[in-house]
């Protein structure tokens, strides 16, 4: 039985992947250097770390990891933490998943302080009780580490658990776990992403409501899930 959904943050919260499109070469540009055709494509299926070590050797970049890193920081510090954008039908799904007495978490690789910056800004802190970020740590959500480590923290089995994400690689270390992967359709979705025979969803509209109260034994006192 359910108890808990657990969230990616960019391109399910919040519709973010324009910026993070343009992030990269936005960066490569400020530097005085010609941007490779389709960079926010490559960068886009990629860890921030791996993104980073992409620009350096991509770029001959003399800078660090940690100095590209905090080059690329100012752009995402005004988007999260002065004008975020919500995807439209999360709110209704977070209300309707608050009616319901289900838990909801976030797992993101974006850094902490910018997760709870954007949820502050547009009023949806009240709806998450916890926030994991793989920001900044050697491996992302492309290793099941940090999805055994949420597991551990909420005292929950794979099963347990519903992770909503835009993110195959994601998808596909939390199922190694038992947890139920739901890929969500994002506003720029490149065809590699593809997977043959896995169903996408659009957060706007019943689907997933229906898909979560289809995982609640219809006994179940709601108050049990928390």
């Amino acid at each position: 039985m359910i108890r808990g959904i657990l969230f990616d943050l960019d391109g399910v919260i919040l519709d973010s992947m324009d910026m993070w499109q343009d992030l990269g070469p936005n960066f490569i540009q400020g530097l005085g250097l010609e941007v490779e055709e389709d960079l926010g494509k490559t960068l886009y299926s990629m860890t921030d770390q791996e993104g980073y070590r992409y620009l350096k050797k991509a770029y001959n970049l003399s800078m660090s990891l940690q100095e590209i890193q905090e080059g690329m920081e100012e752009e995402l510090r005004h988007f999260y933490l002065e004008a975020p954008l919500l995807r439209p039908g999360i709110r209704e799904l977070l209300q309707a998943l608050a009616g319901e007495k289900i838990p909801c978490y976030i797992c993101s690789q974006t850094p902490e302080n910018f997760i709870q910056g954007a949820l502050e800004v547009l009023d949806l802190d009240p709806y998450f009780q916890k926030i994991w970020s793989t920001g900044g740590r050697a491996k992302g959500k492309e290793d099941p580490e940090i999805f055994r480590e949420i597991l551990k923290d909420l005292g929950l089995q794979g099963p347990d658990l519903i992770y909503l994400e835009d993110s195959l690689y994601a998808l596909r270390a939390a199922e190694t776990l038992g947890i139920w992967g739901i890929y969500i359709q994002n506003s720029w979705d490149p065809d590699d992403k593809r997977e043959g025979g896995r169903p996408s969803y659009d957060l706007e509209g019943p689907e997933i409501m229906d898909l979560v109260r289809g995982r609640i034994p219809a006994c179940q006192d709601p108050e049990s899930l928390l």
